[in-house]
């Protein structure tokens, strides 16, 4: 490892058990958090997404709504964190294989004018969707 100040604190006494019992748990439940929030954020933003797609005019909790209890949509989004053995080397992440990836047909999105051109998200929010 270089001179670096890592380097020279590593000379310190108790250093690597302040590392393995305050440092790393430290991070390990920011980590936590981030993660739990992250699901959370990717489902928010695909909900403005899809909100802003009919015209701005549907609130975010019935997109939302109709996402979660029609569709069925899950979120999971994974954040992965490797430490390395041994201070100032650097951990090796095996990159996830993406060949068995399922892919996303790509659709095109038209809209249509005046209020009828969302007959569906219009039916959700009015409440006879399934009155059909």
């Amino acid at each position: 490892m270089p001179d670096t100040v890592p380097n020279q604190l590593s000379s310190l006494p108790y250093f690597r058990e302040y590392l393995d019992t305050v440092l790393r748990p430290r991070v390990e439940r920011a980590l936590t958090e981030v993660r739990a929030q992250l699901s959370e954020s990717v489902l928010n933003e695909v909900v403005r997404i899809i909100s802003e797609e009919q015209s701005g005019d549907v609130p975010d909790d019935a997109v939302r709504t109709l996402l979660e209890q029609t569709l069925g949509l899950q979120i999971r989004v994974e954040a992965v964190a490797v430490f390395a053995n041994e201070p100032g080397e650097r951990a090796e992440m095996n990159v996830a294989d993406e060949s068995n990836v399922g892919s996303v047909e790509q659709v095109e999105v038209r809209r249509r004018g005046g209020p009828g051109g969302r007959p569906l998200i219009n039916a959700v929010l009015r409440g006879d969707a399934g009155s059909r």
